[in-house]
């Protein structure tokens, strides 16, 4: 299986109509491949909109990102799970899956179901499912892509502690399995320290990197002290933003 692309950024600046600052502005990043990158920063940073910015949705900027040589909007097509899981009500899971990759096969799409932990929901409907099973349909059809680059905006927002830390072990385990580049966005500070590989925080308007943190120690196995150290780095690398 192919590993992850390698994702170089260097936005001079993007804005919006209605702001008077660019939302990103002299931001320059380079994600290896088969690496995972978390995005932090306060709200309004600019994380997700440098998302759409590597997935080749928003174009309107000045700058470039490249995967694997080249420019993002014509690079394959990224996975990409949102914040929302965004679910068409009216498929069952299997065919949220089909939905966006209309060759692939029903035993395929099963396979990826499974793999996220969803075996015998098939053909359950999105209102049938839990908010973190939902998650995990979003997840098996970004999969289904076979992405060199996964997307990953707040996947685990408005979850229960609990239940974030049993999908941080299905993302292992398809990480583990596709070996894509993956680019985070959380606010949760255990959730990049347990995951990410590098971290980097975004600040300022227009936002810039402030800070970066290769974070010591293999991905899904690092203990509660290791988890603290990090989750200490990073309050100081904030506490020192201007």
């Amino acid at each position: 299986m192919a590993s992850g692309a390698r994702v170089e950024i260097d936005i001079a600046s993007k804005r919006f109509s209605n702001m008077a600052e660019p939302v990103l502005e002299g931001l320059k990043l380079t994600v290896e491949p088969s690496t995972t990158l978390a995005l932090i920063g306060p709200s309004g940073a600019g994380k997700s909109t440098l998302l759409r910015l590597i997935a080749g949705i928003d174009r309107d900027f000045d700058g470039q990102v490249m995967v694997n040589g080249k420019a993002a909007h014509v690079a394959e097509t990224p996975g990409f799970v949102f914040q929302d899981p965004r679910l068409l009500p009216w498929l069952t899971a299997e065919d949220n899956i089909r939905a966006v990759r209309a060759d692939i096969t029903r035993d395929a799409a099963v396979e990826l179901l499974h793999e996220v932990g969803l075996k015998g929901f098939e053909s359950a409907l999105p209102h049938q499912l839990s908010g973190g099973m939902q998650r995990r349909v979003a997840l098996a059809r970004a999969l289904a892509l076979s992405p060199r680059v996964l997307l990953l905006d707040e996947p685990f927002v408005s979850l229960d502690r609990k239940l974030a830390r049993e999908l941080h072990k299905v993302f292992l385990k398809v990480i583990k399995s596709y070996r894509p580049t993956v680019i985070l966005v959380s606010h949760d500070i255990e959730d990049v320290a347990q995951l990410a590989d590098r971290i980097v925080l975004l600040s300022g308007q227009p936002a810039q990197v402030k800070s970066e943190l290769v974070v010591p120690g293999k991905a899904g196995d690092r203990d509660v002290a290791a988890i603290a150290g990090i989750s200490d780095a990073l309050s100081d690398a904030e506490e020192t933003v201007d």
